[in-house]
């Protein structure tokens, strides 16, 4: 066969390839007849749209239909029903909610026998070694917080968990507190209470942080099968209501990275915007490139939203005691200063930040540290007040003018009359006030946040504990007439209603609004997102009772029916969450891989590639893989590795590290009046491999202990020997050695921090040094420490460090300034010595997105046992670079700076920043 006809065959059957891979274009779908509620205007005003593509393309009104749709084949006939937005849940706790439908729920049992019976069940299913229950609402333990003695015998000798209805308080018996490390002498973290008896011993109640470190814990602990079989099991749940999008307070960056699998994979069809925690150090580093790809591209179905704080405690459960004390008020302490929320606003960039605030005095505090930094939050999401209990009077008008987005629990309503009663009527005044926010233009959102708080189950119909939680249509019923499932007024909810149109809005424009997908969510219109929901009536016109038991029809995704309640088998009720969810068994991690392109004034032209790992929980392993060539030197090489197996035992890490070098370098002698002209021209080999552990001191302390061994051979080692003379000792040969660090870390995180600081001291002892048994003490110190100028990303980085020796000296064990890490406008080896002192300014500031930049200057010195350079004590340096974030995370960063000293310069590139 020729050239020419093979090329022929080859277009041919590439065409063939293309066409038969590529799915026939589907056309647009006409839905017509229905009484449509575009969330335009108040009332119902369109009666047909069209869907192409995942979007809205047209919507209109009257009975018939534009002769451009009239040719459509693909028609839909709404027989009249009524159709509306897909409904957003803006506040909530998916994956809790998930645990809640398959594990035990508490959340209607309603009297001791009933108490009992369902931990005794509880009891015969426990995970992984725990009796765990949810959502126990206080009326089956008359009213009081539960204790042993309440709870012991019903929980057994197993450790139990047992989460409260409030969400903010949870129960660990005897068993749980030991398995955790709980007991008298344990301290209440910081914005958290362990509840204690007269004898100073934990009575089992964690409260806030504690209740939500207690959660991590156990968390950390379950499968990821089990994280994704909730995630599908909670989604077939909210469709069945009409949810189509959440905003979920996911808190854990290893849950995030299963809605991602599960996504990518077509199991979760749902939209959701997820939160991290933010008194967790790096969890929004992890977290906040959710749904963006390698290559920037963006999942439309996931983003993340940013940090989620929690100002105050619950509105419900407001003390510890078994009495009411005279002065409480509703959400109890505020915990965080106004200063304190300005900079969590402003260090929140380009994400939004989330307060969980129930009491007035905390609401305040947000308000006017808002009101503070208003010019300067260009945020893409929205600074949101969560669940705003107590902002009625002056506080809805302040809060329009901050411009803050609120969320309200319409199912606090049903407590009304207990609140009233613990507060008094004129504390209530302020409280739960839903029409004041409205009358003043805030446009709240209503939520659920399911599965907390639900008021139990309502005697006959559908109404169980979680569809009152869950289901906005609920959630409608209560804030729009003020009564309960029956019928029956709640005292003092009539005069906190609001309208109809008011209700719907909030759980479709506005909480898209609320999530910061207003601009593609929330409504029936032209380049919107087709995601609605389909009833068999309106829900104008409807009574109370009625409306409560309204069922949903259909659900739409992206224009894709995903539930639909005639036929169970359509859509994604087509197959089981334990089954789906069995593909998620594997732990997920992060990674990121990079291709190396750089250069260093000594090896020249740098070719590579490495490959980062990172966990997404406290365990797992953390580390990387690079392997660079120097083409200018024979493809010489630098191979290193470092790895981290996070906790291997409880609050110990194993550490492994290794390193192979070959490429030539160059040597200038000794003490820092060493001369840059005509260096020595080194050949080594240098292999060193260590290996430790690091044992976690508390939240911010860590000790690490660990052994060095290398080797290094040089074919000039003898020349190093005749100019180094005897200050450099033994030249090569092993080298064994062991290592002592304890650190005390405050950084905002591992990844370019922008406030705290990094305290350490260390020791060394090498008893084998060139092959010889010489002994050697080092010992030295390093402080690191992140001053925000113009917060958030203009931040002034301060380092100082030292070392000094004691004992025999060798090549490989000396100390050495120049090169990519410090003293960067000298190369590498360009200053050695038997002690070490340096100190580094860094300006570093934002460019553009993953551009950032950095202005340094860097001072050091390195001296002998026995040798003075007076006329030349210290080193100088100056100079510029710029930072590239890596995708899919922007996590790890390319450098390349530029430095310049006295008699040299050099350009050079590593990852990350120098410290």
């Amino acid at each position: 066969m020729r050239i020419g006809s093979k090329l022929h065959f080859l277009s041919a059957a590439l065409f063939l390839l293309v066409c038969a891979s590529t799915p026939a274009l589907a056309e647009p779908v006409l839905y017509y007849g229905g009484e449509v509620f575009t969330a335009r205007s108040d009332v119902p005003d369109a009666a047909w749209f069209v869907v192409d593509k995942g979007r809205f393309i047209d919507v209109g009104t009257g009975e018939g239909v534009p002769a451009k749709w009239s040719s459509l084949t693909q028609r839909f006939d709404l027989d009249g029903r009524f159709v509306l937005p897909g409904f957003v849940d803006a506040h909530l706790h998916f994956i809790d909610g998930g645990l809640s439908l398959l594990q035990t729920d508490l959340g209607d049992v309603r009297d001791a026998e009933g108490l009992a019976e369902a931990l005794r069940l509880a009891r015969q299913q426990p995970i992984n070694g725990w009796t765990v229950a949810r959502n126990l609402d206080l009326q089956p333990l008359g009213g009081r917080l539960p204790d042993h003695q309440s709870m012991g015998p019903l929980t057994g000798e197993r450790p139990a968990y047992i989460a409260l209805k409030s969400g903010h308080h949870v129960y660990l018996n005897r068993a749980g507190l030991e398995s955790l490390g709980i007991d008298g002498e344990t301290p209440d973290p910081e914005g958290g209470v362990i509840l204690r008896d007269g004898d100073g011993y934990p009575t089992g109640v964690m409260v806030d942080t504690a209740a939500w470190n207690a959660q991590r814990k156990l968390y950390a602990k379950l499968p990821p099968q089990l994280i994704a079989q909730a995630i599908l099991t909670a989604q077939q749940r909210a469709l069945s209501y009409g949810i189509t999008a959440i905003g979920d307070n996911t808190f854990y960056p290893d849950h995030a990275a299963q809605y991602e699998r599960l996504s990518a994979a077509g199991r979760f069809v749902m939209r959701a915007a997820l939160r991290s925690y933010g008194k967790v150090r790096d969890t929004r580093f992890l977290m906040r490139q959710t749904g963006v790809d390698f290559f920037g591209n963006r999942d439309s179905r996931l983003t993340y939203f940013g940090d989620k704080y929690f100002m105050d405690e619950s509105l419900s459960v407001s003390t510890y005691d078994e009495g009411r004390k005279p002065d409480i008020v509703p959400g109890g302490r505020a915990e965080h200063t106004e200063d304190v929320v300005r900079d969590l606003l402003l260090f929140a960039g380009r994400y939004g930040t989330a307060f969980h605030v129930q009491g007035r005095e905390g609401a305040r505090r947000i308000v006017n540290a808002r009101l503070a930094v208003q010019d300067r939050r260009k945020s893409a999401y929205p600074d949101v007040m969560d669940h705003c209990g107590s902002c009625g009077g002056d506080l809805p008008r302040q809060i329009r003018e901050a411009g803050l987005t609120v969320t309200l629990l319409p199912g606090q309503l049903h407590e009304l009359p207990q609140l009233t009663e613990a507060y008094g009527s004129e504390i209530m005044q302020n409280v739960l006030q839903f029409r004041q926010l409205f009358d003043a233009g805030v446009t709240p959102a209503l939520t659920s946040d399911w599965p907390f708080g639900a008021p139990p189950s309502s005697e006959g119909g559908a109404r169980d504990f979680h569809r009152l939680g869950l289901a906005p249509i609920s959630g409608i019923a209560v804030s729009v007439f003020g009564k309960g499932p029956e019928g029956v007024t709640i005292p003092g909810a009539e005069e906190r209603t609001i309208t109809l149109a008011q209700a719907l809005a909030s759980y479709t424009t506005n909480g898209a609004a609320a999530i910061g997908r207003a601009n593609e969510l929330g409504r029936i219109a032209t380049g919107y997102h087709a995601d609605f929901v389909v009833l068999p009536a309106s829900p104008f016109g409807q009574g109370p009772a009625r409306l409560y038991d309204l069922e949903v029809d259909m659900t739409y995704v992206g224009g894709r029916k995903v539930y639909d309640r005639g036929v169970p088998t359509v859509g994604i009720g087509r197959f089981e969450p334990a089954a789906a969810a069995a593909d998620f068994s594997s732990t997920p991690i992060g990674w990121t891989p990079s291709p190396i392109i750089g250069y260093d004034p000594v090896p020249g032209l740098i070719l590579g590639a490495a490959l980062f790992v990172y966990p997404y929980r406290a365990d797992g392993l953390l580390g990387n893989v690079q392997l660079m060539v120097a083409p200018m030197q024979g493809a010489r090489l630098l191979a290193t590795t470092e790895l981290a197996w996070l906790r291997v035992l409880p609050n110990v890490d194993l550490r492994l590290s290794s390193r192979f070098e070959n490429w030539q370098g160059r040597y200038y002698g000794t003490g820092i009046g060493a001369s840059a002209e005509d260096p020595l021209e080194t050949d080594p080999m240098d292999v060193e491999t260590t290996a430790g552990l690091s044992f976690h001191v508390g939240d911010h302390l860590q000790l690490y202990s660990g052994v060095v061994h290398g080797v290094l051979y040089d074919e000039t080692a003898g020349e190093i020997a005749v100019v180094g003379g005897s200050t450099e000792g033994p030249i090569e040969g092993h080298r064994t050695g062991v290592r002592m660090q304890l650190g005390h870390d405050t950084r905002e995180g591992m990844f370019s921090p922008r406030f705290g600081g990094l305290r350490t001291l260390w020791a060394e002892w090498w008893p084998v040094q060139g092959g010889q048994v010489l002994h050697r003490g080092k010992a030295g110190v390093e402080l690191s420490q992140f001053v925000p100028l113009y917060k958030p990303d203009v931040v002034l980085a301060i380092r100082g460090l030292g070392g000094v020796s004691l004992g025999e000296p060798a090549y490989s064990t000396n100390y050495r300034l120049g090169g990519i890490m410090l003293l960067r406008g000298y190369l590498g080896n360009r200053f050695r010595g038997h002690h070490n002192a340096a100190a580094t300014g860094e300006l570093r500031f934002p460019i553009w997105s993953f551009v950032s930049g950095a202005a340094y200057g860097e001072t050091g010195m390195v001296w002998l046992d026995d040798q003075d350079d007076p006329e030349n004590e210290l080193a100088y340096v100056g100079g510029a670079g710029l930072r590239f974030g890596l995708p899919p995370d922007f996590l790890i960063k390319l450098r390349f700076d530029v430095g310049f000293g006295r008699d040299q310069w050099g350009i050079f590139f590593n990852f990350n920043e120098a410290f």
